[in-house]
């Protein structure tokens, strides 16, 4: 199962979003951030991507892979990140488990708002409003072999 809440029915809102550049020290991805629908004030859902937003357009599909959430200072935040005082927990384990290990450097490349359409364990539509991207972005949710999101960009929908 993806790890976020149940299905809600709750009327659309819009929510804020950020895409960031995180740069390692063995390479980079991008970092999809947006408030949770179930709990819009509460911690960021998020997802890593290895395309910015305005790349999506040209892409028939993309793997969007679930990261833990996050705290709502990354809709701001630029620059280096703290490293990690002790390892992950629980499925989220990564390449970072050790103390003292670099987490790199994040750049906000593009923020804006979306709307969730559809928002359930195994499936999402989000109307994205973005610099690089605007249309619909449809996910849905591949447990094997790695648990991950296969998502289609339909720009301008």
């Amino acid at each position: 199962m993806p790890p976020r809440p149940a299905t809600s029915s709750s009327p659309p809102t819009r929510l804020p979003l950020v895409v960031l550049h995180h740069v390692l020290p063995r390479g980079s991805h991008y970092d999809l951030l947006l408030a949770n629908p179930l709990d819009p004030k509460g911690l960021l859902w998020a997802g890593r991507i290895s395309r910015p937003p305005a790349r999506w357009a040209t892409m028939r599909r993309f793997i969007l892979t679930p990261l833990p959430p996050h705290r709502r200072r990354y809709l701001r935040f630029e620059g280096p990140l703290a490293p990690k005082t002790g390892p992950l927990q629980g499925p989220f384990r990564g390449p970072f488990r050790g103390r003292g290990q670099s987490r790199g450097r994040v750049k906000r490349v593009d923020r804006g708002w979306c709307i969730a359409t559809i928002w359930s364990p195994r499936r999402f539509g989000l109307q994205i409003h973005l610099t690089g991207f605007t249309g619909a972005l449809e996910g849905s949710w591949r447990a094997s072999p790695r648990p991950r999101w296969l998502v289609r960009p339909r720009p301008g929908a």
